[in-house]
């Protein structure tokens, strides 16, 4: 009896085996994977394939716009790291990881400063990518890089 009321219930999908890791634990989970990289000092990372589709056609337009010009563009820093440079061996050892609602916050010590950030998460409906990243001076760095389109496009 308790067998078929199982497979009734699992047929109408009022019950489900979970099998799958909870949404938070696949949120920090990508971003724990971004800081592998990204501490992995012998192949530089790709930011890009971790982000929005509208974040990462931010970064290329930045990318064109300062080539084109010859420069340096936006993003004259490791967004990643709050960073030009990073200590890994401090980087690593104060790193942490907290989840949040659709986000995750990563605190963690590089030449000394403590730096927090909180990237927005969203679900493409086959993985999480990082929609925006609110860095330690609590600015939105998707923000940052629309000003500087459209500062660029004045110009």
């Amino acid at each position: 009896m308790r067998r078929v009321l199982l497979t009734s219930l699992m047929s109408l999908g009022l019950m489900s085996v979970v099998t799958a890791k909870p949404d938070v634990v696949v949120m920090v989970d990508t971003i724990k994977q971004l800081y592998t990289e990204a501490l992995n000092e012998d192949i530089p990372y790709d930011l890009k394939k971790y982000v929005s589709p509208e974040l990462k056609a931010l970064l290329e337009k930045d990318s064109e716009a300062a080539e084109k010009r010859g420069e340096i563009g936006c993003v004259d820093y490791d967004v990643v790291m709050q960073a030009q440079d990073f200590q890994a061996d401090e980087l690593k050892k104060s790193l942490s990881f907290q989840a949040l609602t659709n986000k995750v916050l990563v605190n963690f010590t590089n030449f000394g400063e403590e730096q927090e950030l909180i990237y927005i998460m969203s679900f493409d409906g086959k993985r999480y990518l990082v929609g925006d990243i609110i860095q330690t001076d609590g600015s939105s760095f998707k923000n940052t890089l629309q000003q500087c389109e459209r500062e660029s496009h004045n110009t």
